[in-house]
């Protein structure tokens, strides 16, 4: 099946134009009021308006254990970031507009040359040490922008520099700065308990850059990607089984499928038990710039919590010659330009902070403990339990959880312990290995980090899915 901009855009056109008429005339069958829209409740632009202010500090060590003399011993850097956010409302009438806008900058605490190579922070090359090459980071940072919106009823459109969330592309926020994508996304929730979304993106920038027109690439394969096009839905068949449809086109690069089902059932007074099964299908497409691809992707998980405890079994298969791929933006802190930071657009059980578990022919196990500490205070929590997690399996921002919520995923608070076994063959020629995963034999990959909690997440290396990984 050959997929391209085209074909997505009129999709995306079509279905949502067929989702809305859809919607009217079921309103009218059942007598229902139409006035009763996001947009028929709008109170104005400044109104139903919002200020934001959000502050996070991260800090990074990571200890290299036996290292050879004149080589790096330890990365050990820590900022403060300072996010500030307007979400304006829709101005009044059928076809409301509104602005969203954001200015967010940080400061580096900790760490020089020696120490510093955790690419939390952009470095400039500069103050680097003779020894080990280490570099230290910027001093400060930050960034500015913002959209433009429109909204129909239940269907938003909006253009600008933006954070979308989605299996085939998305976007990832987990240190002191999120990745933005620029371009142009739309998502609408015209009939009740269908949400669709897509997006057509060109440019971005990685969580430690400040180049606003950073190159889209691979995570893995380190290949440029002029546009990428994704559309895409979830449809909640009940209020325990859910499931979605997605599919991107990345141009010249690859067509990517996506399929998952999410349900819930309570065993009984306050055990409940969750299974997620997520897959993935990716094929070359166009010049095949990253080269020939056909890769298979898998897991299925069950998750038992009990209160504020919960237990994870996974299983997670990647079948194919190459490794599972996904976006990718460039970014600073030592990459050049041709290579990629990992974005959020994996949404596999197994993906955790140190290892995607996605070489070719990877099988892959887990068994984790979670613990939700705010369940255990008097205090209501912002993030609600299971089964209302977020749509990527983790939260995007700290205890968030957005409208879309999908059962079956970890939004906790504290995590004390995960690991994994994996089995893999040789990678294949044709993958690339980014350098900022660790260099390591699958024999000392037994353990892995957990799935990134409602907390910022913890200072280690990130994975773009179910957790932050492979960030050094």
């Amino acid at each position: 099946m050959q997929l391209n901009k085209w074909h997505v855009l009129a999709l995306a056109i079509a279905a949502t134009a067929t989702q809305h008429a859809f919607a009217s005339e079921l309103s009218d069958a059942l007598g229902q009021d139409p006035d009763v829209s996001s947009q028929a409740k709008s109170n104005g632009f400044i109104e139903d308006s919002a200020l934001r202010l959000e502050s996070r500090n991260v800090a990074f060590y990571k200890n290299y254990k036996n290292t050879e003399p004149g080589t790096q011993n330890y990365i050990n850097e820590w900022g403060q970031a300072e996010m500030l956010t307007f979400t304006s409302g829709y101005t009044q009438g059928v076809v409301g507009v509104g602005v969203d806008a954001f200015a967010n900058g940080a400061v580096r605490l900790n760490g020089g040359g020696g120490t510093g190579g955790s690419q939390v922070f952009p470095s400039n090359a500069s103050h680097c040490d003779a020894r080990t090459g280490s570099c230290q980071a910027q001093d400060a940072y930050g960034m500015a922008g913002g959209a433009v919106k429109m909204r129909v009823s239940e269907t938003e459109l909006k253009v600008g520099t933006l954070m979308p969330q989605s299996p085939v592309f998305g976007t990832w926020d987990g240190y002191l700065m999120p990745q933005h994508a620029n371009g142009g996304l739309f998502s609408s929730n015209e009939i009740k308990g269908l949400a669709l979304q897509g997006g057509h993106f060109t440019s971005g920038n990685a969580d430690n850059s400040t180049n606003r027109d950073g190159n889209l690439g691979t995570a893995y394969g380190w290949t440029r990607v002029d546009r990428a096009t994704y559309i895409g839905g979830d449809y909640t068949f009940s209020d325990s089984l859910s499931g979605g449809l997605h599919v991107a086109n990345y141009e010249d690069v690859w067509n990517q499928y996506y399929a998952d089902l999410y349900h819930h059932i309570a065993i009984s007074d306050g055990l409940l038990l969750a299974t997620s099964i997520n897959y993935y299908k990716t094929d070359d497409a166009g010049d095949a710039r990253a080269g020939r691809i056909n890769n298979d992707a898998y897991s299925i998980a069950l998750k038992l919590t009990a209160g504020a405890h919960s237990l994870t079994v996974a299983h997670q298969r990647v079948n194919g010659n190459t490794p599972f791929d996904y976006l990718g933006i460039s970014g600073q802190g030592g990459e050049s330009s041709d290579r990629y930071v990992g974005a959020g657009s994996i949404w596999l059980a197994n993906s955790s902070q140190w290892a995607d578990f996605n070489a070719p022919g990877e099988k892959s196990y887990k068994v984790q403990y979670d613990l939700d500490a705010a369940a255990l205070t008097a205090k209501p929590s912002r993030c609600r339990m299971a089964p209302t997690p977020s749509p990527t399996g983790r939260c995007s921002t700290p205890c968030s959880t957005p409208p879309a919520a999908r059962p079956g995923s970890r939004c906790t608070t504290v995590v004390a312990s995960a690991w994994a076994s994996r089995s893999t063959r040789a990678w294949s020629s044709s993958a690339t290995v980014p350098t900022r995963l660790p260099s390591v034999s699958p024999a000392s990959c037994t353990t892995t980090r957990p799935p990134v909690s409602c907390v910022t997440p913890m200072p280690v290396t990130r994975s773009p899915s179910t957790a932050p990984k492979n960030k050094a």
